[in-house]
């Protein structure tokens, strides 16, 4: 695709030109893209183009289930913190712990802790 131009309409501003893309990456494992989630927003020259506030995914069920397929980076919810209600990143992975952080207080705090915990306490 060497020296296509690609025309339409911006997805910023609405006018009719020629178009740039840009992509932002996830760390998250999809079957909608590969092999990580991405979004992609169409936009002419004088635009700056903008996260998009949701994102939609395409995952499968069983991967939801999987406990064995943590990755750094990856968001899990862990029984021992705030009773399973608080989503943490992994940033460490051992043989049989995870290294999680986030905000261990429920959000009451607003603060980033981490901590280790036992892989079996992933929900």
């Amino acid at each position: 695709m060497s020296g296509e131009v690609e025309f339409g309409k911006c997805e910023v501003c609405g006018k009719e030109t020629t178009l740039e893309r840009t992509y932002f990456h996830y760390g998250i494992k999809c079957e909608c893209h590969s092999p990580r989630h991405f979004e992609l927003v169409i936009h002419c020259k004088d635009c700056v183009p903008k996260e998009p506030e949701i994102t939609t995914l395409t995952i499968k069920t069983k991967m939801l289930n999987t406990k064995a397929d943590l990755e750094l980076g990856t968001h899990v919810y862990h029984k021992e913190i705030y009773d399973g209600k608080e989503l943490m990143e992994v940033v460490g992975i051992r043989k049989e712990e995870i290294e999680l952080e986030g905000d261990f207080s429920g959000g009451t705090h607003n603060v980033c802790q981490k901590g280790w915990f036992n892989r079996k306490g992933i929900i």
